[in-house]
């Protein structure tokens, strides 16, 4: 492990397992989270690198819990959006600090990249 932590958000189950072993295989720890204000708790007492979250999520949305951490963690982490629907601009995500906005379906090598550029980026 290089000690990268990614905490990997999205109520699709199959789909966050999925994206938590390819950013396993990357080296990286991962922390996955079905539950949007699981993943807010769990936050408030521990520290990532980078976020990976679905936007539309029930109880609280992707860009919602980014919100709070930016006004509530004292290290806000990255954060890459991934969404199956259009309703978002790509421009408004990147307007509120976000990497990217990656769209559904995605390629492994889609996401490799993404997270490459999030981590890099200072």
């Amino acid at each position: 492990m290089n000690g990268i932590k990614i905490l990997i958000v999205d109520d699709e189950p199959e789909l966050a397992e999925i994206v938590a072993d390819q950013v396993d295989m990357m080296g990286y720890e991962t922390s996955t989270f079905t539950d949007s204000v699981q993943a807010q708790e769990f936050l408030k007492s521990n520290l990532v690198d980078l976020i990976i979250s679905d936007i539309r999520m029930p109880n609280l949305a992707g860009n919602e819990l980014y919100k709070w951490a930016k006004e509530n963690l004292n290290q806000v982490p990255k954060i890459i959006f991934i969404s199956g629907f259009s309703e978002y601009d790509k421009e408004d995500m990147l307007a509120m600090g976000a990497v990217d906005l990656i769209a559904k379906p995605f390629t492994f090598a889609v996401l490799e990249n993404t997270i490459q550029l999030a981590l890099d980026a200072k």
